[in-house]
């Protein structure tokens, strides 16, 4: 929420009390514009660079308003920075976007963007697709697909198998991690406040209404896994 701790005290910064008019308030966004401007540097952002001035040459964006705007689409949120930026290589999300001032407003604007791009607002979208985003955000930690298919079955009037999970997962990689424990993949959002933003979604947490009675459960199973892939041996233990 734009705070920043510090210390072992965790005292907060929170620099959205501080107005662009304010001494912090200009560090701030002098910050934001040097952040951006990094980009543009092929020295530090090989990979981004080039792509950046020739999506700012094909689309006829100046580098100035592509900056300035970029400060006012982001509200500040360097979060919003460091995932949007990137997105203008080929294969980009937003390789064809027309102007910058079509980016989304802010972080929550973002987030809303990518939970239309995992597919969430067609009007097939299915049940199955819903518990199985909440049993991922549930837990704010690796996520096993076999675990999650357990218990995404419970809800649903079809046995849900490992292959469907993995299936979504595969189509919603952009947004997650992935991690190998004890031989099998798992699953993580890949930033805790697009989890916050998932759980709270409405549409996902109506479907915590059938879910609600395995809650207990279904942590208690993937303490369960990842407590037995902690006492897994290494491969490379000697044999006693």
């Amino acid at each position: 929420k734009g705070r920043v701790n510090f210390g072992p005290d965790q005292k907060e910064f929170d620099f959205f009390r501080y107005g662009k008019d304010t001494e912090i308030g200009r560090h701030i966004m002098r910050d934001v514009r040097q952040y951006i401007e990094q980009y543009f540097d092929a020295e530090l952002y090989p990979e981004y660079a080039q792509d950046i001035q020739d999506w700012l040459s094909k689309t006829d964006n100046s580098k100035e308003d592509f900056i300035k705007t970029l400060m006012k689409r982001s509200q500040r949120y360097f979060m919003y920075l460091c995932n949007v930026l990137p997105q203008f290589v080929p294969g980009g999300v937003y390789e064809n976007l027309e102007t910058p001032a079509k980016l989304p407003l802010g972080l929550m604007e973002y987030y809303w963007d990518h939970w239309q791009r995992m597919g969430m607002t067609r009007p097939d979208r299915s049940e199955i697709e819903l518990y199985i985003i909440y049993l991922l955000t549930e837990t704010y930690d690796w996520v096993p697909a076999s675990v999650i298919a357990n218990y995404a079955s419970v809800n649903v009037s079809q046995r849900v198998s490992r292959i469907v999970v993995v299936d979504y997962f595969n189509r919603w990689m952009q947004f997650l991690h992935s991690f190998f424990v004890a031989d099998e993949e798992c699953y993580l959002i890949y930033h805790e406040s697009f989890n916050d933003f998932l759980h709270k979604e409405r549409t996902v947490q109506a479907s915590n209404v059938d879910i609600s009675r395995v809650k207990k459960n279904y942590r208690s199973a993937l303490y369960g896994f990842l407590l037995n892939a902690s006492d897994e041996p290494d491969d490379d233990d000697d044999d006693d």
